[in-house]
């Protein structure tokens, strides 16, 4: 059962997700009064360095699943400090690399020597800027997991606020232009930084001393990998941003080109609840024994898989409206985009809670795996087959598969107390008793267990004979009607 103060922090928590997405928004609406190229060069300046936002991301993921399991063996004092030095030294690291090869890789890329001019302009502001960026995300998701994200949110919102104020200070009166607006970052990142500082002493933690290697090494190592599951999905995406676009692949017409261009924004609003929600998972799952989490994570199924059902449902419905009112879309392309987004939601929910399960026990290599798996040899495969065909429902599969995919991996990882709970979760799922449910369970000491649930009987489970070896714990899913 769900305790009634189980969602505590969850809103502050997508409230913090909204204003990061809010800023940068923010941001892009001031600098476009520039003139043509600005725009371009502050998107090309945030795709060039998509790797800091992969390593913010991560470090944040990280520290907060670290510090929700710190808090519950009373380690709190001992593990924050390592884990924001490592964040401050990991942006300083960022900033300098960025320094160094951001200028001649934004010409390369834009090929254009206006746009990258614009660009270049500001990557001093920008490398200078990564080590506070990181210092205050990283304390932002350490107050969360120590259950004072209200405070971040307070605080977000000052400094929202204070951005427009700094962008048109340094842009419009102070004439910096296109840099101002990363000197307006630096500056508020900066009183950001001092913020965090005092708002994490508050809670008895000291941040000061060289961080351990013992602690380095367990943090560096799943900050990689979870820096792995976020960057190798990026570069999918930018390569089917080139797939869609390509002249050589497929019939291209600017129907699908802008339709895949607003299927992006419209991805992005919708799944940040999703990803927010996952964070949130990891951390309430943190502190629980197997037990525990394994009749939580029931509980969430039954009780989130018919929202995120019902929210699919709504998205499919509104699939005509969204592209006439607010996107400006209509024709295949965008009816078949919004509408593998609206059915992969219930699999998305269902693979996000078990990501959470995972990530709560520091186990980050399982999910990295699944969804680089699935990005490079499911996804972009079947968005390039459905562009030469010129069909879009078979290239926005990729949309739907790959989350199935990643959900029948997830589940081989899941403890076996789990996966009984998600046999009965599919029993409950399939209609009026025809169908029954046998899993196979390879045990990993020895011999192969197995499972039936038989439509009109209890679950029992029986051990099969056979030569003891060693495999890997694994499920296998047989759907078989009965016969009379």
């Amino acid at each position: 059962m769900i305790e009634r103060g189980f969602w505590r922090g969850f809103a502050p928590l997508l409230a913090f997700y909204g204003a990061t997405a809010l800023t940068v928004q923010i941001d892009l609406y001031m600098i476009a009064p520039l003139g043509a190229g600005a725009s371009s060069a502050f998107l090309t300046l945030t795709r060039v360095a998509a790797l800091d936002l992969v390593l913010m991301a991560a470090t944040g993921a990280v520290a907060s699943v670290l510090v929700a399991k710190a808090r519950f063996s009373g380690h709190t004092g001992e593990i924050v400090p390592q884990i924001c030095r490592l964040a401050s030294l990991i942006g300083a690291g960022a900033g300098a690399l960025g320094c160094l090869v951001y200028r001649d890789f934004i010409a390369a890329v834009t090929g254009g020597e206006e746009i990258a001019a614009i660009a270049s302009s500001a990557i001093v502001w920008f490398g200078l800027l990564s080590p506070f960026r990181f210092f205050v995300n990283v304390c932002s998701f350490v107050l969360h997991a120590l259950g004072d994200g209200s405070a971040v949110v307070r605080w977000k919102t000052f400094a929202v606020v204070a951005k427009i104020v700094g962008n048109w200070f340094f842009i419009d009166a102070m004439g910096y232009g296109f840099a101002g607006c990363f000197i307006s970052n630096f500056v508020i990142a900066g009183i950001s930084s001092i913020w965090s500082f005092r708002r994490v002493r508050s809670h008895g933690v000291a941040l000061f001393g060289a961080p351990q290697w013992t602690y380095a090494r367990a943090f560096l190592r799943c900050t990689a990998l979870e820096a792995q599951r976020l960057l190798w999905p990026q570069l999918a995406m930018s390569i089917s941003v080139i797939l869609v676009s390509a002249p050589w692949i497929g019939l291209v017409d600017y129907h699908r080109v802008d339709a895949f261009s607003a299927g992006q924004i419209l991805i992005l609003f919708v799944l940040t609840p999703m990803t927010a929600l996952t964070r949130f998972f990891a951390l309430r799952l943190a502190g629980l024994s197997r037990r525990q989490t394994s009749e939580m994570v029931w509980t969430l199924w039954i009780r989130g898989t018919p929202a995120a059902f019902g929210a699919g449902v709504v998205l499919f419905v509104a699939s005509e409206w969204l592209g006439r009112a607010v996107y400006r879309q209509e024709g295949a392309w965008w009816y078949a985009l919004v509408e593998a987004l609206a059915l992969s939601l219930p699999i998305r929910y269902v693979a996000n809670v078990m990501r959470a399960v995972l990530h709560s026990r520091a186990s980050f290599a399982p999910a990295a795996a699944s969804d680089s798996l699935a990005s490079w040899w499911i996804a972009l495969p079947l968005l390039a087959l459905g562009l030469f065909l010129d069909e879009p429902r078979i290239a926005y599969l990729s949309l739907l598969a790959p989350e199935a995919f990643c959900a029948l991996w997830l589940t081989r990882q899941m403890p076996f107390s789990i996966r009984l709970g998600a046999a009965r979760f599919l029993r409950r799922l399939l209609n009026d008793g025809r169908i029954s449910v046998r899993l196979f369970f390879l045990d990993p000491d020895a011999a192969t267990a197995s499972i039936s649930i038989p439509s009109q009987a209890p679950a029992r489970r029986r051990r099969s004979g056979g030569n003891r070896r060693s495999q890997r714990d694994g499920v296998l899913l047989l759907l078989r009607r009965h016969r009379p």
